[in-house]
């Protein structure tokens, strides 16, 4: 048993079972978010005790440490990739501080804006261990232009009414403002059912289709893509069905930013659904790239934060398995399926196999 940070850490790398006590007080509180941290990581919140007294030799011994040595393999394989690519880049000399590059993945969205404004076409997104998408500057590329910083929401905030750079204490005042709303659903019962909430979407999409637009949204994708959670643009009503419903993953964008922009530029009426953070990051790559917005129009999907690529990747993986079907026999995915009702807030995943037998 041990009261040790570090303590923990050896009993970790050694695998050795161990007991962290972490009291509950409010100093040890303050004390006690690395432990947390480091517990949660590796999937040992049960070793961590609040009193000795909780301690028993059936919670010392329990058999829970034979996933941590792959845990650490792969965060040093991580760490060595990040330290070997910062340092290569520092001894050729090519170090871009004005970029990206060396942005904290806690504060990027995956927004792709900051790669689709970029001139030199230098940042791709690429998953980490999880399936999230961060941006990735080839120094070779990167001319240190700092487009990409000034494109970000997250580094260079803008007010939501226009596109002119704030101050801190201009946001708290842009913050106070408000502004009407409405609450809206779809008479049509039909409609309101082949939607997560009130239907409004389709509305939308079958309006600007009708206009000769293009409507941008996420697809959950098929068993063709391994179910791969992407925007797509659609033309043709009979494609729309695909973008209603909302996708709990995040979504990758691919080059959508870009697709947008040369239909705005071909003065096509587009509509284009996602989180906020995308809706952002679209607005501010098509600002970046002086791109006129008359003609767009965007839903903000309210949002409570995005769950794991690779999460979902291996869930579908783990369903085929446990019911012994192959990928072909899934016909489609519902993350909120509301055939059972949707008063209780209901949230669940409903996968049809064969013959249309659910599995939620």
């Amino acid at each position: 048993m041990t009261d040790s940070f570090h303590g923990t850490c050896f009993s970790l790398q050694f695998g050795r079972p161990f007991l962290a006590v972490v009291e509950d007080c409010a100093m040890a509180q303050k004390m006690s978010s690395r432990f947390d941290t480091l517990l949660s990581s590796y999937g040992m919140e049960a070793r961590r005790v609040a009193r000795i007294e909780e301690a028993t030799v059936e919670r010392l011994f329990q058999d829970n440490l034979q996933d941590v040595p792959r845990r650490i393999r792969e965060r040093r394989r991580v760490g060595t990739a990040f330290l070997e690519q910062a340092m290569s880049t520092v001894g050729s000399g090519k170090l871009r501080l004005n970029s990206v590059a060396l942005m904290r993945h806690d504060c990027c969205t995956g927004c792709t804006a900051c790669a689709s404004a970029c001139p030199q076409q230098a940042i791709t997104m690429r998953p980490d261990c999880a399936g999230f998408l961060y941006p990735s500057v080839n120094p070779s590329k990167c001319t240190d232009c700092g487009r990409c910083l000034q494109t970000c929401p997250v580094c260079t905030p803008m007010t939501s009414t226009s596109q002119k750079l704030i101050v801190p204490e201009q946001a708290k005042e842009e913050e106070a403002r408000t502004f009407p709303a409405y609450a809206v659903r779809a008479a049509d019962d039909d409609v309101r059912m082949a939607s997560s909430s009130g239907g409004v979407f389709p509305m939308l999409a079958l309006q600007t289709l009708a206009k000769g637009g293009v409507v941008v949204g996420v697809t959950a994708g098929s068993a063709t893509d391994g179910w791969h959670v992407h925007h797509v643009a659609v033309e043709h009503a009979e494609d729309l069905a695909a973008l209603f419903r909302s996708k709990y993953v995040q979504s990758d964008k691919c080059d959508t930013f870009r697709q947008v922009a040369s239909y705005l530029r071909a003065g096509r009426d587009v509509l284009f659904s996602g989180t906020g953070c995308e809706v952002q990051g679209l607005v501010r790559a098509l600002a970046a790239m002086h791109q006129d917005t008359t003609h767009l129009l965007t839903v903000d999907v309210v949002c409570h934060g995005v769950p794991s690529p690779a999460l979902w990747g291996k869930y579908m993986q783990l369903r085929l398995m446990l019911d012994g079907q192959g990928t072909n026999d899934v016909l489609g995915v519902r993350f909120r399926d509301k055939r059972d009702g949707w008063q209780r807030w209901k949230t669940s995943c409903r996968s049809c196999f064969g013959e249309g037998d659910g599995h939620a």
